[in-house]
């Protein structure tokens, strides 16, 4: 009796890819939100703050090798 395709393998390469891509437009999505929060903020440990946070989505972006890295 032939044995039956194995599509297990199919399935998590799709959801591999739909979560990296998902990934990707919320690291994006962040830094575009931290950016227009930057511009409102008015007191110096909130713009410290929001910095920071800058940084670290860029950084996240750069180590998981967002392809058009435009930071």
């Amino acid at each position: 009796m032939p044995k039956q395709p194995d599509n297990n393998f199919k399935s998590y390469v799709h959801c591999s890819v739909t979560a990296k891509s998902q990934g990707k437009f919320t690291r994006r999505q962040n830094v575009e939100r931290y950016r227009r929060l930057l511009q409102t903020a008015t007191d110096k440990e909130r713009q410290d703050y929001l910095g920071r946070l800058i940084l670290e989505e860029q950084q996240k972006q750069k180590d998981s090798g967002d392809s058009n890295y435009p930071y």
